[in-house]
């Protein structure tokens, strides 16, 4: 018989079905998701990623009362990310045990503060747990702004459409496929790259993922007709 995958519930569950197969150890996992101020329910994205190998073991949506549901879980230590678009992300550290229905409550989400000049403002607020980072590359010079003054990020999609040049990572035997690397990075007015930041150097994959990017170049973005310096969050998967 093969072995159950985890698989999310769309609908609302209270409690999740424990299968036992061939000797497998399984769990289930639940909860809801809502909004840290108004206490009403959000559509989020789940994932969960393995402790032992760091692989996304699972990923889906929140149902429309904001409660989610895993189950066909084999034990073991994750970690569960919890997201939504302008609010910061949570993280929860989970043990799945044999034969338990694991009830992880309420878990909220608040507001992404980024008002400082040259913040990148992750919509997600997952960098670093802080929702926001800094590149030191483009103090003191001009970058492409909105009308208050705060950052405008390109995504991956954009930068991908851009790219003129683009090396692929180098990735080592060790990589996992399916292994998601993201870096954020500011490109200069002849399209190279002026600096890098990977999400969180988690080893050998991201720094083979920044070592490719700094030899990407792009079509520069114009403002007015002339180039200007720009950030963007480039996102790559190992094959």
């Amino acid at each position: 018989m093969p072995k159950p995958l985890p698989h999310l519930l769309a609908y609302v569950a209270i409690f999740c079905i424990l299968p036992f197969a061939n000797g497998e150890d399984y769990g289930c996992l639940h909860g809801k998701v809502i909004d840290r101020t108004t206490a009403q329910p959000l559509k989020a994205i789940v994932e969960l990623y393995s402790k032992e190998d760091s692989k996304c073991s699972y990923s889906g949506m929140t149902s429309e009362t904001g409660q989610f549901s895993i189950e066909n879980l084999p034990a073991g230590s994750y970690l569960l990310e919890v997201k939504a678009p302008k609010l910061m992300a949570q993280s929860v550290d989970v043990t799945i045990s044999t034969g338990v229905d694991r009830d992880l409550g309420y878990i909220k989400l608040g507001l992404v503060s980024c008002s400082e000049p040259n913040e990148i403002c992750e919509p997600w607020g997952i960098f670093h747990n802080k929702g926001k980072v800094e590149l030191p590359c483009i103090s003191g010079i001009s970058v492409l702004r909105d009308v208050n003054g705060l950052l405008v990020r390109l995504e991956s999609d954009e930068l991908e459409r851009r790219a003129l040049v683009k090396p692929s990572p180098k990735w080592p035997s060790s990589a996992k496929s399916g292994y998601p690397v993201t870096i954020y990075l500011a490109v200069g007015l002849r399209g190279e790259v002026l600096c890098a930041l990977p999400f969180d150097d988690r080893g050998d994959p991201d720094k083979a993922a920044l070592a490719a990017i700094h030899e990407w170049v792009f079509q520069p973005v114009l403002k007015n007709g002339k180039p200007i310096v720009t950030t963007g969050i480039l996102e790559l998967v190992v094959p």
